[in-house]
């Protein structure tokens, strides 16, 4: 058996998915919000960036010591290209999308070479149509989240530790750009970190860098994040930044979360609505994945990935108090477990068998009816949602009755929805969150010590302050702002 080489149209098979990528993001973007409270804090980053501030937060939460804060709840790449795309002018809500968006491109780029190393041109093609197509993950580029730019840099690496152990060595300047677009993405989200250690891990166990190499491959890999991971000590006392709020679930509730969030996201429509069928479906798609990971290649690699990358999710969740373990957490995991289903079902794909004739022939029509499936789904979801999402409408109103309601100033507001006020009317904020996401209720003492820091205005969204002598003085939309009385 020999195995099958990429052919040279494959790079522009995958330019030409690239750019159906930008078409499916701009054909969704205005479909959904845009933007979230993340969304928001990396526009407070990027803001800082770009007027010279630095890598702070200007919106901090009430127990953090004073404003503005170092950065560290989330590593800095994504609002640092953000900031990037501003500094030429463009505002920074459309330069957030527009680094998302571009980053998906890139990793439709990234993907499709992926999936062509292990499943050859045709099936590899397919399996990123349905991978890209999954709405979970489409939505990706639609969003100011970090996510797409961490996919585009993760699956770079991905494909160039595949390519090394294809070929069974690997160049130093091959090595050195892996190690770097692993290092960056996990200058993107702290997921990467662990990411890129066992990769370097498994790069040394399989032999496939001499000591050179291996040196290229690991330098930038473990550096990079070993900057950052240390100025966080330094600021905090901690590696990943300062600590959350404590989980309000466990490791198993959020586990059982993951995996029922999983048939939603994961299989298509309109087979996730019955349970027998989808529970048929699933025990098929992670037979398949397993299949994967018993053989060399890409296939293994984004079977290792999607596991890893699920448990780091359902530990982070479990541990601390951060989103649930669905939506845009999980979603970074759906194409490559997509990507490893179909190459377990195919098999050993990459080699020329004839009698593997009758199993490629079934894995290619499940994966194409999969394939199909999600893109009717896709497709179904674009026309009855309306040319305007009312979440971006309601916030476009929101950003217009803050404008019109708070004044100008220097002194940061105490608010319940501070990363909105803060890219609405530049303000520094003093937030409080909802109660799953703060240690404790914000208290008598941490009212006095704000307001020792100038903090005198608080503008909340239906609620009164939480402590302190306040009086309300005006009302836009859903906004009132108050001031102290005392």
């Amino acid at each position: 058996m020999t195995p099958r080489q990429e052919t040279p149209a494959a790079p522009l098979d995958g330019a030409f998915l690239a750019l159906l990528a930008l078409v499916a993001v701009a054909v969704l973007a205005p479909r959904v919000a845009g933007f979230t409270t993340d969304s928001d804090a990396y526009l407070d980053v990027a803001m800082n960036l770009r007027d010279g501030h630095g890598l702070v937060q200007s919106v901090v939460d009430f127990w953090r010591p004073a404003v503005p804060d170092p950065l560290g709840l989330w590593p800095p790449l994504y609002p640092a290209l953000v900031a990037a795309v501003g500094a030429f002018g463009v505002p920074l809500e459309l330069a957030a999308r527009f680094v998302s968006a571009g980053s998906f491109a890139v990793f439709a780029f990234a993907f499709h070479a992926l999936a062509v190393s292990a499943l050859g041109r045709g099936a590899g093609a397919l399996a990123t149509v349905a991978a890209l197509a999954t709405p979970a993950v489409t939505q990706l580029g639609a969003f100011a989240w970090s996510e797409a730019t961490y996919l585009a840099l993760i699956t770079g690496g991905l494909v160039l530790l595949a390519r090394a152990e294809a070929r069974g060595e690997w160049s130093r300047g091959a090595a050195f750009a892996a190690g770097a677009l692993l290092g960056a993405a996990a200058l993107t989200r702290y997921a990467g970190v662990p990411i890129a250690v066992l990769a370097v891990a498994y790069a040394a166990l399989r032999g496939s860098l001499r000591a050179r190499g291996l040196a290229a491959f690991a330098l930038p890999a473990l550096v990079l994040p070993a900057v950052w991971l240390g100025h966080n000590l330094a600021e905090f006392g901690r590696p990943f930044g300062p600590a959350l709020a404590p989980a309000t679930h466990g490791l198993g509730t959020q586990a059982f979360e993951f995996l029922r969030a999983l048939r939603w996201e994961l299989l298509p429509a309109p087979f996730d609505r019955r349970a027998a069928m989808a529970y048929g479906l699933a025990l098929v798609t992670a037979a398949g994945v397993l299949l994967a990971l018993r053989h060399r290649g890409a296939g293994r690699l984004a079977a290792a990935f999607a596991l890893l990358y699920a448990g780091l999710v359902v530990v982070a969740t479990g541990t601390s108090g951060i989103n649930a373990p669905t939506g845009r957490y999980l979603a970074p995991v759906l194409p490559f477990l997509v990507l490893a289903a179909f190459a377990g079902w195919r098999g050993r794909s990459v080699t020329v068998d004839p009698a593997a004739g009758g199993r490629r022939a079934l894995s290619t029509g499940l994966s194409a009816v999969w394939t199909i499936a999600v893109l009717v789904e896709l497709l179904g979801l674009v026309r009855v949602l309306p040319a305007t999402a009312p979440a971006a409408l309601a916030r476009r109103e929101d950003r217009r009755a803050l404008a019109r309601l708070v004044p100008e100033g220097s002194a940061p507001v105490l608010s319940d929805c501070g990363h909105l006020l803060r890219s609405a009317t530049g303000r520094t904020a003093v937030q409080v969150p909802a109660a799953g996401y703060r240690p404790r209720a914000y208290a008598a003492a941490d009212d006095a010590r704000w307001a020792g820091a100038g903090v005198s205005e608080a503008i909340l969204a239906g609620e009164t302050p939480p402590a302190g002598a306040w009086r309300s003085v005006a009302v836009e939309g859903r906004f009132t702002r108050w001031v102290r009385s005392d």
